[in-house]
């Protein structure tokens, strides 16, 4: 998942940068047009690279769902709720990509887990809400009137700051998800290998009890 490390790294570049925009507002002393000038240069690269990165990260973690979902049952795993495709699918549906992605995940987290202790899935959540709550605030940033004072100016760069932010965290999450989903399956194709080889108990006894519905 290194892209999406590297988009997390270029998310919260991009949030220094609006940050670092505040003090050009700053009253107390005067800003020369080549400091404004430099900021907004900044501001335009740091943008363009956190959305190119955005982009090869979404592509990363689509084909990295698609491929765990997809290996779950073999894995002892159950059958996932969302099937490979539509693990990728429910991402670019309207109102429901707020919510199925997670319950994806969130599903292949507790199925490939070992212990009873494994089944939360807190990190998860505040995967998912940093993520879905910082896209709104960027959106309703995007929408607000161009500012017409210094205070909305600051309340615009404050709330481009705290969505990037957000969505910063929210990819550090995200790379700590894959590792550990990894880690699990890569326990359980271990385990998988040692019982074909009669050394180890059934991938069954791996499984605790996966709730039938998302807390």
């Amino acid at each position: 998942m290194g892209f999406v490390g590297i988009a997390s790294a270029a998310l919260a570049w991009a949030a220094v940068q609006e940050l670092r925009g505040l003090s050009l507002l700053d009253q107390s002393h005067i800003v020369s047009t080549l400091d404004l000038d430099q900021w907004e240069l900044a501001v335009g690269k740091a943008n363009e690279l956190h959305l190119g990165t955005l982009i090869a990260a979404a592509i990363a973690v689509l084909a990295w769902l698609s491929r765990v979902v997809e290996n779950t049952p073999r894995l002892g795993g159950g059958e996932p709720a969302a099937s490979p495709r539509a693990s990728i699918m429910w991402w670019f549906v309207p109102v429901a990509s707020q919510i199925k992605p997670y319950q994806i995940v969130a599903d292949v987290w507790r199925r490939l887990s070992s212990s009873p202790a494994e089944l939360r899935v807190s990190v998860v959540r505040a995967w998912w809400i940093l993520w879905v709550v910082g896209g709104l605030v960027d959106y309703v940033i995007l929408w607000l009137p161009a500012p017409t004072s210094l205070a909305d100016a600051r309340f615009e760069l404050e709330g481009d700051a705290l969505a990037l932010g957000m969505q910063a965290v929210a990819g550090v999450l995200l790379v700590a998800i894959v590792r550990e989903v990894e880690r699990r399956a890569d326990l359980r194709a271990n385990l998988r290998a040692e019982a074909m080889d009669g050394s180890s108990q059934p991938l069954g006894r791996l499984q605790p009890e996966v709730p039938a519905a998302e807390a």
